[in-house]
């Protein structure tokens, strides 16, 4: 009953992930060292650059280069939020073009510095000088050793923030584990002051971009992660006995496993496709990213259910790295919008469609 899942994006990006995941997975017990250490390496490896333009230091490559990425680190479960870390901030940095903005981007291109996207409600204040002050507090931050924060206020009249990690005003809390396990912080902007010159413009879109390159890039890592967590599965059952023989022999279980691999080559092949669709800086279609996000929330919290039920009481210890994977799938339908938010984006789009013929 042996079973070893195919990679989506084979190739040399694939099993580089592969050996980079094995390694940090090993530091896993220590959640924000693991994800600070992940991110360091990560931008040694010249994984931000992947989508930066080669004028600009960049690797110039594709989005299925950045796909077989995450679905190697997400085989182990891995603390990284690569879409953020190597698609957002490049492409805010990018958009934007003033000269702070692209010595930033050839920074983060070299791997010299770390920036993370801090997004929520804020108070900004235009100042007398042409600056900003900026008030207010940023839940559910990345907890990567960033050496700038880029701060959102979600507001499409707003631009966005850079500003050093250290800066005077800014307050990073302590560490606390997200849905998923991984380390989340929770920054307070006090009177915050930023120079005009680090007040960005990424234009009209930018937001949009975002939250269809994280579906994607998501939805590759949860692939990595079906796969693994259908390998181990099986594994558990073909050697785990009860009653004097191997759970493998019981048929709901079979059937029940039999359910996971359908689930998993389905969502695999639907992602596949959608990734595959990107040419260069065009996305796919947002009602083919929609529909993929509604297939991740759907078969990624019932593998994890089926994954845990299959394991027993050992599915539910925080050690076991298929209770890791479960729950990383579960969060994962709450990235990058939720469900509900993908259910009316799809109809929307289809209703515009309709309209428009």
């Amino acid at each position: 009953m042996a079973f070893q899942a195919q990679p989506a994006f084979a190739g040399e990006m694939y099993d580089a992930a592969l050996r980079f995941a094995a390694d940090v997975s090993a530091r896993q017990h220590d959640a924000l060292g693991a994800v600070q250490d992940a991110a360091r390496t990560a931008g040694e490896l010249g994984w931000p650059a992947l989508l930066v333009p080669e004028a600009l230091g960049g690797l110039e490559a594709g989005l299925p280069d950045l796909a077989a990425v995450a679905e190697g680190c997400g085989r182990a479960g891995l603390f990284l939020p690569l879409a953020m870390l190597c698609h957002a901030v490049p492409l805010a940095l990018r958009r934007c073009g003033s000269a702070a903005a692209l010595a930033l981007l050839a920074r983060v291109a070299d791997g010299s510095a770390t920036v993370a996207l801090a997004a929520g409600d804020l108070r900004a204040t235009l100042a007398e000088d042409g600056g900003w002050r900026l008030d207010g507090t940023l839940p559910g931050i990345a907890a990567v050793r960033a050496t700038h924060y880029l701060i959102d206020g979600g507001q499409a009249d707003q631009p966005l923030w850079i500003v050093p990690a250290h800066a005077a005003g800014l307050q990073a809390g302590a560490a606390y584990p997200g849905m998923d396990g991984a380390p989340r912080l929770r920054l307070r902007l006090d009177g915050m002051a930023v120079p005009a010159a680090h007040a960005l413009q990424p234009g009209p879109g930018w937001h949009e971009e975002v939250l269809q390159a994280g579906v994607l890039v998501t939805s590759a890592l949860c692939v990595g992660a079906m796969g693994r967590l259908v390998e181990l599965t099986i594994e558990y059952l073909s050697t785990r006995k009860q009653f004097g023989v191997e759970l493998a022999s019981f048929q709901v279980l079979r059937h029940q496993v039999a359910d996971m691999y359908v689930g998993y080559e389905n969502f695999r092949a639907l992602a596949q496709s959608a990734i595959d669709a990107a040419e260069g800086e065009r996305l796919p279609a947002p009602r083919l990213v929609s529909l993929l996000k509604l297939q991740l929330g759907r078969t990624g919290r019932r593998m994890g259910e089926t994954a845990i039920q299959a394991h027993g009481g050992m599915g539910m210890t925080e050690e076991l790295p298929a209770a890791r994977l479960a729950r990383r799938l579960v969060a994962a339908e709450f990235e990058y919008g939720g469900s509900a938010e993908h259910l009316e984006r799809a109809q929307g789009t289809v209703f515009a469609h309709e309209v428009a013929a």
